[in-house]
């Protein structure tokens, strides 16, 4: 008994669009011989035969290989966010005592004084020029100077930078005569020194609170000049 091999046939059908394809022109898997057009080989990344995982060649004989992925910019932004917060923190770590000592300070000293010497330089004009109107040379009080604009508006409120301030000319002889002081608006936080100056122009402070006579306006006993 003689056993021929049976002849593969010359239509097949392509396993993509089920069209006729020669064994010619067609495309094998080398998986299961499943068999498809020249053409349809293109949308093809492996082969279609249900439990045939073989993937498929490019038409000139080479495997068609994924583009290259793109590396995420992501996890690179998480990581400088990570370190600017960190740096963030410490420089704020660093500053704040540094910025409450500095409060503190301003509160107890430079811009104080500063005001003070305002109040003194404006009284002086407020006086020599008659700004009230009334044919007496006399000094004036904080809302008088500010209304004269001889002060600016904060200070002629009476509250600037965490003080208050207040003016008195004499209650007696206002024509001679006058006293300002200064004192933090919250002792401790925003200042923990008290300051004074009169019509002598020297500018006094103390660490206690004390009492002054609008009268006489003399400096309070116990009182420093500023900058001993």
């Amino acid at each position: 008994m003689t056993i021929r091999a049976r002849a593969l046939p010359s239509l097949l059908r392509c396993v993509v669009c089920h069209g006729s394809v020669s064994a010619k022109e067609g495309r094998r898997c080398g998986g299961c011989s499943a068999v498809w057009h020249l053409d349809c080989r293109l949308l093809l990344d492996a082969c279609p035969t249900l439990g045939c995982s073989r993937r498929v060649g490019s038409p000139t004989g080479r495997h068609r290989q994924p583009p290259p992925r793109r590396p995420s910019r992501l996890p690179n932004l998480l990581r400088w966010a990570v370190v600017f917060a960190g740096v963030g923190t410490v420089a704020a770590l660093i500053m704040i005592p540094n910025l409450i000592e500095a409060r503190r300070g301003c509160g107890s000293g430079g811009a104080q004084i500063g005001a003070l010497k305002t109040i003194g330089t404006s009284q002086s004009l407020f006086r020599e020029g008659d700004k009230d109107g009334d044919g007496i040379l006399d000094y004036g009080t904080l809302a008088e100077l500010s209304e004269q604009d001889l002060i600016d508006t904060v200070l002629g409120s009476g509250t600037k930078q965490g003080y208050f301030f207040q003016a008195y000319p004499s209650s007696t002889t206002p024509e001679f005569l006058w006293c300002a002081v200064a004192t933090p608006c919250r002792w401790g936080r925003t200042g923990d020194r008290l300051f004074f100056t009169n019509h002598e122009g020297v500018t006094y402070y103390a660490t206690t609170p004390f009492a002054f006579d609008t009268a006489s306006c003399q400096v309070p006993p116990g009182m420093n000049p500023v900058g001993k």
